[in-house]
């Protein structure tokens, strides 16, 4: 039996499920080529239609008022992937009902609790008041044991609409934009101010509105980073005594908030957390697949869900030079040099982790400069890195209260590494870390294993494969326009030991 799962709003994700087992769980942005969205488009239909199933059943999801869910009812029929006896479900509930399901998929904990928490999910109306879902907490068996509904219209009563909002007071969020992740970096630069936690924290959390906010991320402009250190350790004491209720060791994240490491840090100093790598709303398929399927669907424990593509070296005929290279060719010039690495299946979620990143030497004294030449990324943003796992306590202080696999996690580095890591390290001297084993992925394991047996740096710095505003890379098309459109020079194939160069012309 084979079932095609839709999530047809922000963040919109597919997953096609053949037997018991997910073949496919993509994002619809990839495609369209449009962050986070999720109207369907002619390229995700017909990579689709090129798996040749046949679906007993098409679930859509949504949240309310969503027009999204209509648009791919319509496509689907017309592309006939939805046939005669194809049953087709859409359903526009249960949001955190199916966050929490796809938390329980990928956990690696045999019990846990759950904690959902972002923006909003589902909306309720109430004596002609909306009410936004913010967050839930479910048992090992997913009831629902805590919930706080806020009041959508009357200012700002959570973390994840505050954050938001704060986001939006730096001038960092356009009409289509969620760049909290921006915000988090720059509390890094502030110091804690009392007079202005005592102005946004009170027993209710942030009642204060935020409608004043008149900051900026200038760097001569201190106020405005105090505001936002002194917010972030507000949302991190908030986070503490949520967390404090849940009577269970063990406790899954899942939510746009979760993508939060500084509280994800800091909440692992009290129980084992897992946070979701598909925590945002690309998890919500997902979660409606195990849902629907319960005890029927295998647990994932893996990213690199995406489709298969096929190689075509006319795509590169023009502009570029294609050349054998080895992991030491590569490693070569990586060390003065970012290095594009395009593989397999991409991965899926925020994070780039190794099949569609851009890498460098994290000890190169200009490494930010020459990735930024690429990425055009803020000042006040540090790079994360990967490392190799029986190498990660040598640079980092290890917490085996996280899991260190999906960069979901800052961790202190030790001093005498520091010089090695200096691309990578936030100004307080953490960074956001990826353990790479052979078994997660091969090709970069070697690559990384290679890298510092020539040159003893187990670490790369890795960011993900894309530029500013634009989804991570998905098909080799989209890395040939990445290339023409950047300061990028060099992509390695691993898995055809190619070395793609973008031809320069003086």
């Amino acid at each position: 039996m084979n079932y095609l799962f839709i999530h047809a709003s922000h963040d919109g994700t597919i997953t096609i499920v053949q037997e018991n087992k997910v073949i496919v769980h993509t994002q619809i942005d990839r495609f369209n080529r449009f962050k986070y969205t999720s109207f369907p488009s002619r390229t995700l239909i017909e990579f689709i239609n090129s798996l040749n199933l046949e679906f007993k059943e098409v679930h859509i999801t949504g949240l309310t008022n969503n027009h999204c869910a209509a648009q791919w009812a319509e496509c689907l029929q017309s592309d006939i992937i939805v046939g005669y006896e194809t049953q087709v479900y859409v359903d526009v509930h249960s949001h955190h009902n199916y966050h929490a399901y796809s938390n329980q998929l990928i956990s690696p904990f045999n019990k846990s609790h759950h904690l959902v928490w972002d923006l909003h999910g589902d909306l309720i109306l109430k004596k002609d008041k909306f009410y936004a879902e913010q967050t839930s907490i479910y048992d090992d068996d997913l009831k629902v044991i805590h919930k706080e509904w806020f009041d959508n219209l009357e200012g700002n009563v959570c973390i994840g609409s505050c954050y938001k909002s704060t986001t939006d007071g730096l001038g960092l969020n356009g009409r289509n934009d969620f760049n909290d992740g921006k915000t988090m970096a720059l509390s890094s630069y502030g110091k804690f101010n009392q007079e202005i936690f005592n102005h946004i924290y009170n027993k209710n959390f942030i009642r204060d509105s935020f409608k004043d906010l008149k900051l900026s991320t200038l760097k001569e402009d201190t106020y405005s980073q105090d505001f936002v250190k002194t917010f972030q350790t507000a949302c991190e004491l908030k986070a503490e005594e949520i967390v404090s209720k849940i009577d269970s060791d063990n406790l899954t994240l899942t939510g746009g908030v979760a993508q939060n490491i500084l509280i994800n840090t800091r909440l692992s100093k009290h129980k084992k957390i897992f946070v979701n790598p598909f925590c945002t709303d690309q998890g919500i398929s997902l979660g409606k697949a195990y849902s629907t399927l319960k005890g029927k669907i295998e647990k994932l424990n893996t990213v690199y869900l995406g489709f298969k593509h096929t190689f075509n070296r006319d795509i590169f005929f023009k502009n570029f030079s294609l050349v054998k290279a080895n992991y030491k060719d590569v490693s070569k010039i990586l060390l003065n040099e970012p290095v594009a690495i395009y593989q397999g299946r991409s991965e899926q979620g925020p994070r780039a982790l190794g099949n569609r990143s851009l890498l460098m030497n994290p000890a190169h004294r200009d490494a930010v400069k020459k990735v930024n030449d690429i990425k055009k990324r803020e000042w006040y943003r540090p790079f994360a890195c990967s490392v190799l796992n029986e190498n990660f306590e040598e640079y980092f202080f290890a917490n085996y209260n996280t899991t260190p696999y999906y960069m979901n996690f800052v961790y202190k580095v030790k001093q005498n590494q520091e010089e090695k890591l200096k691309s990578v390290l936030s100004v307080d001297g953490y960074s956001r870390v990826q353990c790479v084993k052979a078994e997660h992925n091969t090709h970069y394991y070697n690559l990384i294993k290679t890298f510092n047996k020539m040159y003893g740096i187990p670490v790369l710095l890795n960011t993900s494969l894309n530029l500013p505003g634009m989804p991570v890379v998905e098909s080799y098309e989209d890395l040939k326009n990445i290339l023409l459109k950047s300061n990028l020079k060099y992509c390695f194939l691993p898995e055809h030991n190619i070395l793609i160069t973008k031809n320069v012309v003086n």
